[in-house]
């Protein structure tokens, strides 16, 4: 039993700061991944959680800039200015575009995930939520 005490003691000791280093240096790089996407105004906040030994969890709160995903539907937008004439149309267009939006957002941040993932391997369960 003391040879079971003595192992577990010494793990705690040397592998939990190991743990506690690495996970601090991934933190860094999943912020500057998140910061660096064109798309993201404010990285608000930034959570991890250690699931086990090589994996963790990933949540942050991100103020995504507007005006960037404008300009990624603004061939869109300029197609769909020339042909609205009444509201009816109007009120289409609107509808279409907010659905555009919402796509691309997602698929915004499925790229942001995917950076993460690159700068920090053990990053399993990702969650992004926007503000």
């Amino acid at each position: 039993m003391e040879l079971v005490e003595h192992f577990l003691r010494d793990i705690e000791m040397n592998r939990l700061p190991q743990i506690a280093r690495k996970t601090g240096r991934s933190i860094e790089q999943i912020k500057a991944a998140i910061e660096k996407h064109p798309a993201v105004e404010k990285l608000i906040r930034l959570r991890t959680r250690q699931i086990d030994l090589e994996t963790h969890r990933v949540a942050a709160d991100v103020e995504f800039d507007g005006a960037v995903l404008a300009d990624k539907l603004e061939d869109k937008l300029r197609d769909a200015w020339e042909q609205i004439e009444t509201y009816e149309d109007f009120k289409a267009f609107c509808d279409q575009y907010a659905d555009d939006i919402v796509e691309l957002l997602g698929d915004e941040i499925d790229v942001i995930e995917a950076a993460i993932v690159e700068a920090d391997p053990k990053a399993r369960y990702l969650d992004i939520e926007t503000e």
